[in-house]
């Protein structure tokens, strides 16, 4: 328990303790922040299956925006 000192004015039973939140402010905590990674090292974590996956689907993306650009 904290330092409490006693109420020399008031009688025991309309005391009041002084509430942990008072004396001492609650800090926030932070998350930490998460770590800084390079499109490189990202991609060399990726399989060569799921490398390929993701070639064919930028390959895929960029043949419709192209596409839909010719007919625009």
């Amino acid at each position: 328990m904290r330092n409490l000192k006693p109420c020399p004015t008031a009688s025991p039973s309309v005391c009041q303790l002084p509430l942990p939140w008072v004396e001492d402010p609650p800090t926030p905590s932070l998350p930490p922040p998460p770590p800084m990674l390079r499109p490189q090292e990202i991609w060399a974590s990726l399989s060569p299956t799921l490398q390929t996956q993701v070639r064919q689907t930028i390959l895929h993306i960029l043949q419709e925006v192209f596409n839909d650009r010719a007919h625009s």
